[in-house]
């Protein structure tokens, strides 16, 4: 016998064939599937269980048990909230185990030991915000929430060397977080060995696989200010500090090579109307005033979904696990076998809107003379939102993705550093001027791995106190010294352009 464990929440949508081996279960989302090569195979299936909870409105697990010798795989489809799962002879392709977690809120420990426990081995860890980084207690003063929630948690572990993440970790920003260190990586850089953080905006590859990352969360007041916060930080500036600019999410919006995964801190603006819409409301009932005016989420985020069209999109922030699917285009087909899903009908959960007073438009025309080029995207996005690292909560998913570039390390992504040097300019011809850059980058840079070139620049509290001979119960007060990171100096010598 074979078991195969799949994750509900992503993958393909469309109908299923009639056929008696078709699976079929109520009330689900779609679920994941791995990219599968070759000719269908009806097998019969002897068994179907599902994790605690059962097959409800969202479920979590669902395993299925075929018969071996087969080397068989099912293929998963969604229609109108209903699960069919059909299994298939094929060839497996090469993949890569991707973990995706919510909030971290400095639970690291917790987090790689469940890892651990429930999945043994993984190839990537994707960390969707309140990652905490705190180096030492300075770092605590500058973290916005209430002083009783401040705790220094595990990351300083993985700073001073005590401990290495067991995997590689790729991390954005949210809205509690160690702000004065974050702004030091502005453009991205390690945290610790291992932990990778993609700045206040960031698109590197991984065999093969584009991620990007919108760090912070959304607030109309800060949205179209400049990066002005510098510590000490007052009151406002502790908050502002992770607000998201208009800066970064135009620059992400100029990708136009195909995205594969993008992360934000709080999901894209109306993304609750593509998932199970009824489940989430009862599960976050305070959640409908915000869903009827339109306010759940991140306008700016959602135009990115929109423009970009990435295959993943991975959020966290409201401490619910929801899964949704985004159709850029109703007739767009995933391959030319695939039925064609009739999206006609509706959301039978959808609630009117009223309009957005905070709509974003992106603006890109008034930057460029001429028509910007069509994005390469998917014809749908999966979004999943995950909770917070807390026992019994559902903050961890597996997912597995092709990938075709096995062998390549973590590196940087040339569009995004063609990107970055265009907008570093003043040639309105923003999209001209990305290709330009674009050849630059190929022609200067040969090796686009990314360097371990991660220091350990601030000390613990008892070190500081012994250097400048004061006590660590004072020094415990204060808001950390503002440095130069030598990784942001050595990306921006790299790709010419000066700090922001």
């Amino acid at each position: 016998m074979l078991t195969f464990t799949y994750t509900a929440g992503l993958g393909l949508q469309g109908q299923p064939p009639e056929n008696n081996n078709w699976l079929r279960n109520a009330g689900g989302s779609p679920l994941h599937h791995r990219a599968l090569r070759g000719s269908n195979e009806y097998i019969p299936i002897t068994s179907s269980e599902a994790s605690p909870g059962g097959l409800g409105a969202c479920p979590q697990l669902v395993t299925l048990t075929a018969h071996a010798g087969s080397r068989s795989r099912p293929d998963i489809y969604s229609l109108h909230g209903t699960i069919f799962i059909l299994i298939q002879q094929a060839e497996e392709v090469t993949g890569m185990k991707v973990v995706v977690e919510g909030c971290c809120h400095g639970q690291l420990n917790s987090i790689y030991d469940e890892i651990s426990r429930r999945y043994g081995s993984v190839d990537l860890v994707l960390i969707c915000g309140d990652f905490q980084a705190m180096r030492n207690e300075q770092d605590l003063n500058c973290m916005a929430c209430p002083p009783k929630y401040r705790a220094m948690g595990d990351f300083r572990q993985y700073h001073t060397g005590e401990r290495k993440a067991p995997y590689l970790t790729i991390v954005i920003g949210g809205n509690h977080e160690s702000s004065c260190y974050m702004q030091e990586l502005f453009y991205g850089g390690w945290l610790a060995p291992n932990i990778y953080y993609l700045g206040a905006a960031g698109v590197v590859q991984f065999r093969g696989l584009r991620v990007g990352g919108l760090s912070g969360i959304y607030n109309p007041h800060s949205f179209d200010k400049p990066h002005y916060e510098r510590v000490p930080y007052d009151r406002n500036a502790e908050r502002s500090v992770f607000h998201v600019r208009r800066t970064e999410v135009q620059r992400l919006a100029l990708i136009r090579e195909r995205m594969d995964v993008m992360m934000s801190h709080d999901w894209p603006a109306g993304i609750d109307q593509y998932g199970n819409l009824n489940w989430l409301l009862k599960a976050k009932p305070f959640f409908k005033a915000d869903i009827e005016k339109g306010m759940l989420g991140s306008p700016p985020a959602m135009e990115l979904l929109k423009t970009i069209k990435p295959a993943y999109w991975f959020s966290a922030h409201l401490h619910v696990r929801y899964p949704a699917l985004y159709t850029h285009d109703a007739k767009a087909k995933i391959n030319e076998d695939e039925i064609e899903l009739d999206l006609d009908d509706g959301n039978p959960d959808e609630i009117t809107l009223d309009e957005n007073p905070d709509q974003i438009d992106l603006d890109l025309e008034a930057e460029v003379d001429e028509t910007p080029p069509t994005p390469t995207g998917y014809p749908r996005t999966s979004f999943l939102a995950l909770d917070k690292c807390l026992p019994r909560r559902k903050f961890l998913e597996l997912i597995n993705i092709d990938v075709d570039q096995p062998d390549q390390p973590l590196s940087y992504d040339p569009e995004w550093l063609a990107i970055l040097r265009a907008t570093h300019k003043t040639n309105t011809d923003l999209f001209n001027q990305i290709d330009i850059e674009l050849k630059w980058i190929n022609s200067n840079i040969s090796d686009l791995k990314i360097p371990d070139n991660f220091k350990q620049l601030t000390k613990p509290l008892n070190e500081l106190a012994e250097e400048t001979n004061i006590p660590p119960s004072q020094l415990r007060t204060y808001q950390p010294q503002m440095q130069n990171n030598n990784q942001t100096d050595a990306f921006c010598n790299l790709i010419e352009i000066k700090t922001d």
